[in-house]
C-alpha cells in the first residue's frame, strides 16, 4: 500500500507529460506553419511590388517617348504652317 500512494504522484506526472508534450508539439507546429506561410505571403507581396514598380517604369518611359514624338509633330506642324503662309 505504501508503494501505491508513493507511485500515484509519479503516475500523475507521467500522464500529464504524456498529454502536454504532444499538445505543445502540435501548438509549435502550427506556429511554425503560420510563420512559414506568412513568409510566403511577404515574398509574394515583394514580387508584386517589384512587378508594379517595373510596370510603372515602363509606363513612364513610354510616356516620355510619346511626349518627345508629340513635340516633334508640333515642330513639323509649325513648319508646315509657316510654309503655307509663305506660299500665299
Amino acid at each position: 500500500m505504501i508503494y501505491a500512494t508513493s507511485a500515484t504522484p509519479w503516475l500523475a506526472i507521467i500522464v500529464a507529460l504524456a498529454i502536454l508534450v504532444p499538445l505543445v508539439g502540435i501548438w509549435q507546429g502550427t506556429r511554425t506553419e503560420r510563420a512559414v506561410s506568412g513568409g510566403t505571403q511577404a515574398e509574394e507581396l515583394r514580387k508584386l511590388v517589384e512587378s508594379a514598380t517595373a510596370a510603372q517604369q515602363r509606363a513612364s518611359d513610354a510616356q516620355a517617348q510619346v511626349a518627345g514624338e508629340v513635340s516633334t509633330l508640333a515642330a513639323r506642324v509649325a513648319d508646315v504652317e509657316k510654309l503655307l503662309r509663305e506660299v500665299r
